[in-house]
């Protein structure tokens, strides 16, 4: 199936008619994700080494499904990103920090009379703060502080090896809204806001796996 039949068949809600159930009860789980990365720039026969970048999330959730198909919970999230560079003979570190919570609401649709696969669609409203440390030789000094809130509409799809153990993969918010505020590390009272507005922009989904328990099936 390609990605665009499946956001049709999510986002707007064309199926067959099902059978199988997912809730009502309660479920737990959540995703980790770690990635590494580094980047080099070349010029002629010259290259040059960029940042080494390391990210590390975890993500735990508990929600309740009420009926068979629909559900809720909560979302945390924790994060942390570094990356390492070396300026002439210099290693300059920056470091950043990110907490997060999120409450969501779902509809599970089982893909025809099947147990094991459902379309999920997700609405989500979400709240964040990020801080960070810039290490550049012996000099210390924090990075500018960021808050920020997005709702937004993910699609996904659930796989049930069994019935207790739940496996989702999702695409992001296809549609969304977000704001963020950046103020100054040294002086609260400035600060600069920005806003996006995503509508199935390609550019900004992401490829996300998850993993929940489902006590009452």
């Amino acid at each position: 199936m390609t990605i665009k039949s499946l956001l049709t068949l999510v986002a707007f809600g064309i199926g067959t008619i099902v059978q199988a159930q997912v809730g009502p009860g309660l479920f737990a789980g959540g995703s980790i994700g770690v990635t590494t990365g580094k980047s080099k720039s070349e010029s002629g026969s010259v290259s040059i080494d960029g940042p080494k970048t390391t990210a590390i999330t975890f993500a735990p959730s508990l929600g309740y499904y009420f009926t068979e198909q629909i559900g809720a919970g909560v979302r945390f999230a924790f994060s942390q990103q570094s990356s390492k560079e070396d300026v002439g003979n210099t290693e300059e570190k920056q470091t950043l920090t990110g907490i997060g919570a999120e409450l969501f609401a779902r509809y599970a649709a089982p893909i025809g009379g099947s147990d094991n696969f459902a379309f999920l669609t997700e609405l989500n409203f979400g709240f964040a703060s990020i801080k960070g440390k810039f290490e550049s030789g012996s000099t210390t000094f924090d990075t500018n502080p960021i808050t920020g809130f997005n709702v937004g509409i993910e699609p996904g799809v659930m796989f049930f090896p069994s019935p207790k153990y739940g496996f989702e993969a999702s695409l992001g918010n296809i549609f969304g809204f977000s704001s963020m505020t950046e103020k100054d590390a040294d002086d609260d009272s400035i600060k600069e806001t920005f806003t996006d507005i995503n509508i199935l922009n390609l550019s900004t989904m992401s490829l996300d796996f998850g993993f929940h328990y489902y006590f009452n099936r």
